[in-house]
């Protein structure tokens, strides 16, 4: 993050402001996490995607309670948000210029980390969490589900890019899942190994 902002990069402001949003949501203060979720929107393009995700989290949220089978709420709403943004990039004509990857190619280990966690999201659904860290999960659960469409309209670099801003919160919201002596040991190995492929590129 400091790099980023240091570097005057404003997708690292956004991510700032995406992060201050989940970690107002983990606080349960919804109207804070909202504005700063709002204020990324100005500060780059991905802030709207972000923006929407945060949007369709709360649509979500809002008929989850009402909803009896909860899963099929979940994966209609994956789907149904996967096709309108492969729409959405279509008709803005993001798609139509080639976007080749400049140096290291993470394309498809980002495409199986969302898959991923799409199954662990679903494996540990039944799992008693604090509501705040579901939404934060649940948050996530949709962004594995519309950032592949990134990739099929053919944004391959910029796949990366909204990946590696989720990637963090990610790692914390996987760990969060296991007990707290295993959760030190997860984190701290994917930070590792997050760490070795930085360097490495």
């Amino acid at each position: 993050i400091i790099m980023s902002t240091s570097g005057a990069m404003r997708q690292g402001w956004t991510m700032v402001f995406m992060f201050l949003s989940l970690s107002a949501l983990l606080g349960d203060k919804k109207f804070l996490s909202f504005f700063f979720i709002l204020i990324s929107v100005f500060l780059h393009k991905s802030g709207l995607f972000y923006f929407m995700i945060y949007l369709v989290m709360l649509i979500n949220l809002n008929i989850y309670k009402r909803f009896r089978n909860k899963k099929f709420l979940l994966v209609t709403m994956g789907i149904s948000f996967f096709v309108f943004c492969c729409y959405g990039l279509s008709v803005t004509g993001w798609s139509s210029a080639k976007h080749r990857i400049v140096a290291g190619d993470f394309r498809y280990i980002w495409l199986l980390v969302n898959f991923i966690y799409i199954f662990f999201y679903f494996y540990n659904f039944h799992i008693k969490l604090p509501k705040p860290i579901k939404n934060v999960a649940t948050f996530i659960y949709f962004h594995a589900c519309s950032s592949p469409a990134f990739l099929v309209m053919g944004l391959n670099w910029q796949y990366e890019r909204i990946n590696m801003v989720v990637g963090i919160p990610l790692i914390l919201m996987v760990s969060s899942y296991f007990t707290k002596k295993s959760s030190y040991l997860c984190l701290t190995l994917l930070l590792c190994m997050y760490l070795f492929l930085t360097i490495y590129q």
